[in-house]
């Protein structure tokens, strides 16, 4: 029963991350191109971090595994 509970768990996790992260990613682009009229140098590091933040993320959902550091450093490149 245990196996079964952390299955279904998994599956509500990862639909929760399927919701979140596109509604994540349309606010930020959103915030993004407000800022490039009024801070374009703070909009390209920006930029930058939400690249890395992508690229990251797509990793992660790869892997079966992810350690709590990581999803710091995930968690760095999105506020930063």
């Amino acid at each position: 029963m245990g196996e079964v509970q952390r299955h279904a768990d998994e599956a509500r996790l990862k639909l929760l991350e399927a919701q979140l992260e596109p509604h994540m990613l349309f606010n930020t682009l959103a915030n993004l191109r407000a800022l490039i009229a009024v801070d374009p140098q703070r909009a390209q590091q920006m930029l930058d971090h939400i690249i890395a933040y992508l690229r990251a993320t797509l990793d992660a959902s790869r892997a079966t595994t992810h350690g709590l550091q990581r999803e710091f450093d995930r968690l760095r490149d999105y506020r930063s």
